[in-house]
């Protein structure tokens, strides 16, 4: 389950989320695995502020009384330097954090932003940070359970709390943030993908499954692809443009007379929105078949 706040809000504005959901409360003794997710838009510059929280909870800092439990913001760098980033406290290790760091900034545009805490206790557990529907940067982490004494805090949008339990000035976001969203569980990377591409059109490809064919017969492949209109695709082997490039969206199948054995082909995917607009790249739709 999750929770949503769909309303914008703007530089002088800071809000609560409240934690009458208990899947917003994901506070867990050592040992025990946590996963939950936060995900939002943001439309921002620079930031000024340091540690700028856009959806956080607890108290600001790694000292006692000041160990929140996690926070999506950018980071206390220099404004030059003052990226994206996530974090989540483990109950292992209450005087540190798990951070993961994007080479990100706030660019004047709408920005998608998805921040994943999967603490499983093995060698698979992380935490990660998506930026514009791109893996920006992931921690892989042995630790357990998530730090309690903060997490029945208030969930706080535009902000974070200070050392005397309430809002500051100090760290607080100035800019836009929008639609956001709260999961009890560890998004993973294709849905973080579908949520960007859903919102901004960027073109998803479907395929069949890889397929045994004898050498020297024909193949044919037939994808599936959807996205904003004009689209432009194209089948390339080992990046040699095979089939023709084709304007036309609905025209994805490729037939290949004489197969070679052990080959492998490509369809990459492009419309307006796969092209470089922001600091992380949006991908095109680019999806691999193997015969």
């Amino acid at each position: 389950s999750s929770d949503v706040c769909s309303s914008d809000l703007t530089s002088d504005s800071v809000g609560y989320i409240p934690l009458a959901n208990a899947n917003l409360n994901f506070g867990a003794s050592s040992g025990t695995p946590v996963g939950f997710s936060v995900e939002c838009w943001v439309n921002a510059a620079i930031q000024a502020n340091s540690d700028p929280g856009i959806v956080t909870q607890g108290i600001n800092g790694n000292s006692s009384g000041g160990e929140d439990a996690w926070a999506l913001e950018c980071n206390a760098n220099g404004t030059a330097t003052r990226y994206f980033r996530f974090y989540a406290r483990s109950a292992t290790s209450p005087s540190g954090v798990v951070q993961a760091n994007s080479q990100t900034l706030p660019n004047s545009t709408w920005q998608h932003l998805v921040g994943v805490c999967n603490f499983t206790g093995t060698s698979s557990g992380y935490v990660s940070l998506f930026v514009n529907g791109v893996l920006a940067t992931t921690l892989a982490s042995i630790a357990t359970g998530l730090e309690s004494a903060q997490s029945g805090f208030p969930i706080v949008i535009g902000g974070q709390e200070g050392a005397s339990s309430s809002l500051t000035a100090t760290y607080q976001w100035k800019g836009f943030i929008g639609d956001v969203a709260i999961y009890n569980y560890a998004l993973p990377a294709s849905t973080v993908l579908a949520h960007y591409s859903a919102a901004v059109g960027v073109p998803v490809v479907s395929l069949p499954a890889s397929t045994n064919v004898n050498a020297g017969a024909t193949v044919v492949l037939a994808a599936s692809v959807s996205g904003t209109a004009p689209v432009t695709q194209g089948w390339s082997d080992s990046g040699n443009t095979v089939g023709g490039l084709n304007t036309v969206s609905n025209a994805t199948t490729l037939t290949i007379a004489n197969i070679a054995a052990s080959d492998t082909y490509t369809i990459t995917v492009t419309n307006a929105f796969t092209k470089p607009t922001t600091t992380i790249t949006p991908p095109s739709a680019s999806e691999v078949v193997t015969v």
